[in-house]
């Protein structure tokens, strides 16, 4: 599907890839997945880049027109955020990257729920998570992002959490954030100014408004059609800024399942796990579970690994350019 390179990937087993596993023997079980060196569009917001009216709505139905596909094909991203979408420079198109947590008929489950990203989610409810319609809310966000990014008074109220709102911002009926970017795309299209407030006063992921009802506001637009009539904003309170922390996926993990043969000497499972808090593991490696013969294994790589490693310059992992001749590029290890 157009927007899923990231998803076009194998795995170098021993069964399928004797030569390469045996002679790199690092490289067991590593994907190998296409290289997108386009931008994140949080690089965009974190930035306060600008740009014109006409690349963020290419930018945006790119990106209506592949959640267009995976809402048809029952399936969704799971993890929608400026972090995990990747917009081309010039042209506009759209790669989503982070795939791992993506629900779609037939995958198995994952062992954690992804309530998705601060600041583009409704991260307190697990409610239609794990559905077709699981990214309507965060993609209402992102779309009102792209298609408000080139008004300069959107971009000096974005918040400094790496997205234009700020967490407590999200779906709370007077943020100041929302009325200034609802207006900003009425301005646009009044149709799409209903959309994005239909999405923020959603109880649920679900109810937002599908990928079709934006594809179909968005064909409307033309190339760079505006509504005629002018933005004129009543005066308010400043925008209150955020301190500069990007937040990170937030996941419902708890009891972690883990086995106990990989847990390093000392470190005892809890016994719950709340939403402010995570597994932490002492500075040490789990490593990795022997793979079971029976097939039961969910993934033969390593649980966890703290443990930092010193740069080396033979490292053998190596990413390919998905643009012009396939050049290798070295990578050093974190």
């Amino acid at each position: 599907m157009p927007g899923l390179r990231a998803c076009e990937r194998f795995c170098l087993d021993p069964a399928t890839s004797p030569r390469i596993t045996s002679m790199v023997p690092a490289l067991r079980f590593a994907i190998v997945m296409p290289w997108i060196d386009d931008p994140p569009w949080l690089q965009t917001i974190a930035t306060g880049q600008s740009i014109s009216a006409e690349h963020g709505l290419a930018a945006a139905r790119s990106l209506a027109r592949c959640l267009l596909n995976l809402e048809d094909f029952g399936a969704a991203h799971g993890d929608l955020s400026g972090g995990n979408v990747l917009v081309h420079p010039t042209s506009g198109e759209v790669s989503l990257v982070d795939v791992e947590a993506l629900y779609a008929p037939g995958l198995p489950p994952p062992r954690y729920t992804v309530l998705g990203t601060p600041g583009y989610n409704l991260v307190h409810s697990t409610e239609g998570v794990c559905t077709p319609g699981a990214d309507r809310f965060a993609a209402a966000i992102l779309l009102g992002e792209l298609l408000g990014w080139h008004d300069p008074r959107v971009r000096a109220a974005a918040s400094t959490c790496g997205s234009y709102f700020a967490p407590d911002d999200i779906a709370a009926p007077t943020a100041p954030r929302f009325a200034l970017l609802r207006a900003v795309l009425a301005e646009r299209s009044p149709k799409l100014a209903a959309l994005f407030g239909n999405a923020w006063y959603c109880a649920q992921r679900s109810a937002s408004p599908t990928a079709h009802a934006w594809v179909e506001a968005l064909d409307e637009l033309g190339t760079g059609a505006r509504h005629t009539q002018p933005l004129v904003m009543p005066p308010t309170t400043p925008v209150p800024q955020q301190p500069a922390a990007f937040p990170g996926t937030q996941v419902l993990q708890g009891p972690p399942q883990i086995p106990l043969d990989v847990l390093p000497a000392g470190y005892a499972v809890p016994s719950t796990v709340t939403l402010s808090q995570s597994p932490t593991l002492p500075d040490a490696v789990a490593p990795a579970r022997p793979l079971p013969t029976d097939g039961t294994a969910h993934s033969p790589v390593a649980f966890w690994r703290a443990l930092k490693v010193s740069p080396r310059d033979d490292n053998p992992v190596v990413g390919w350019s998905s643009n012009g001749p396939l050049t290798p590029k070295r990578f050093r290890e974190p």
